[in-house]
């Protein structure tokens, strides 16, 4: 329903804006159920990356739940995206 259950920043990191964090968790879970409807022809969505100016976020479906991830814009998203499916695999 896009209910943040969990939210943290590292250590040092500053928002770059005040995000209302019910806005964003339910942009995201919207994006995600849109896209539910293609997984009988196309497979189910491993991941979704939203690429801003400002900030590039991940998004990952487990469960029942997204888990999101915030990146540097400049940053090299596909070893993050590797290593979060990785440990996902093994939690579950």
């Amino acid at each position: 329903m896009g209910h943040l259950i969990i939210g943290d920043y590292k250590k040092g990191i500053v928002p770059i804006a005040e995000i209302d964090h019910y806005k964003l968790c339910m942009e995201h879970a919207l994006e995600l159920f849109m896209k539910k409807d293609l997984d009988d022809i196309l497979g189910p969505l491993d991941y979704i990356v939203s690429k801003r100016k400002n900030i590039a976020i991940i998004t990952v479906p487990v469960d029942n739940h997204l888990v999101l991830i915030s990146a540097e814009p400049d940053t090299k998203i596909e070893p993050i995206i590797e290593e979060i499916l990785q440990k996902l695999k093994f939690q579950k």
